[in-house]
């Protein structure tokens, strides 16, 4: 019979375990030095997660290996002062609010990158990127245009 791990140790177990998915999933965002490194820390979380789990009872390996594909790491960011101004939003609305203001960008962009408001807000929202590369994360204008940049 194998041995059980504790809650605080379980849940240790499938945030490491995760990260190591996460960071196997996005490997194409990596590129030279940094690649290599992404290799050497899933390598090492894999040793970690092997050392972690030895010699756990076999029906609890496989809870555990399932609860590990389901946990999504979420990023929250929220205003630390607490005020009559603060309010909870739901994502996906701030989302399809965002959705919105970029597709302005087509249409009103003054290409000044380094001084755009909304550029700026979608920066300090954590909106997720439009394109990795070029002067603008969220500027969704004509490829060719962009590639001019």
């Amino acid at each position: 019979m194998g041995k059980y791990l504790n809650g605080y140790r379980r849940e240790l177990v499938l945030w490491v375990c995760s990260l190591q998915l996460i960071l196997e999933n996005h490997r194409a965002h990596f590129r030279d030095k940094e690649l290599v490194w992404i290799n050497s820390i899933i390598y090492s979380i894999e040793v970690l997660c092997k050392l972690m789990l030895s010699g756990i009872d076999a029906k609890e390996l496989r809870t555990i290996d399932n609860a590990i594909k389901g946990v999504q790491p979420t990023l929250y960011a929220h205003k630390i002062a607490e005020g009559e101004n603060n309010r909870s939003v739901d994502i996906d609305l701030l989302y399809d609010l965002a959705e919105q203001a970029v597709e302005c960008c087509k249409y009103d962009c003054k290409h000044d990158y380094g001084t755009c408001q909304r550029r700026e807000l979608f920066l300090k929202l954590l909106i997720p990127p439009f394109v990795e590369k070029g002067p603008c994360q969220y500027y969704q204008g004509e490829i060719s245009e962009r590639k001019a940049m």
